[in-house]
């Protein structure tokens, strides 16, 4: 069972491991890593003053404690519009548990457009959102779009 929460700025040093990660680095749109100093105003801009055109949502199981998380930015000129984006810990990649959790994160999210940037070579990213109902429809500079219309 994965159970969503808000995150808080009690998780800015577990979300900056997860950032940093060399694999996430290497699937983020900015592949550099990320200093304290930066993480810490992203963190008060997004997670502290962040709602509603910005929620970061930790992905908890009840075995393993906090797995992932998922990452809705609204698009500046349309809330019912959003950019996802989604983390496995490094330590639990591998386990089956993408699609779980951006599978009940965007069950959070019925009512409004979902989108996605993933590398193109990101098989598995590709293939989790296809699994939660996106479809790719383009892409650019070594990038896939994914979409999911409202549900409602």
């Amino acid at each position: 069972m994965i159970d969503m929460r808000p995150a808080t700025m009690a998780d800015t040093d577990l979300l900056l491991s997860w950032r940093n990660d060399p694999v996430t680095c290497a699937n983020s749109k900015s592949t550099a890593t990320v200093s304290r100093e930066d993480h810490e105003r992203w963190m008060k801009f997004n997670v502290a003053q962040g709602y509603p055109q910005h929620m970061v949502m930790i992905a908890n199981s009840q075995v393993s404690g906090s797995i992932g998380v998922v990452r809705f930015d609204a698009e500046r000129s349309d809330v019912m519009k959003y950019e996802v984006s989604i983390t496995i810990a490094p330590e639990h990649r591998g386990c089956g548990l993408g699609r779980p959790v951006l599978a009940t994160a965007c069950a959070h999210m019925p009512d409004v457009s979902l989108s996605a940037m993933i590398r193109k070579e990101n098989t598995a990213s590709r293939r989790i959102f296809e699994e939660c109902g996106f479809e790719e429809t383009d892409g650019e500079h070594g990038f896939v779009t994914c979409r999911r219309e409202p549900l409602s």
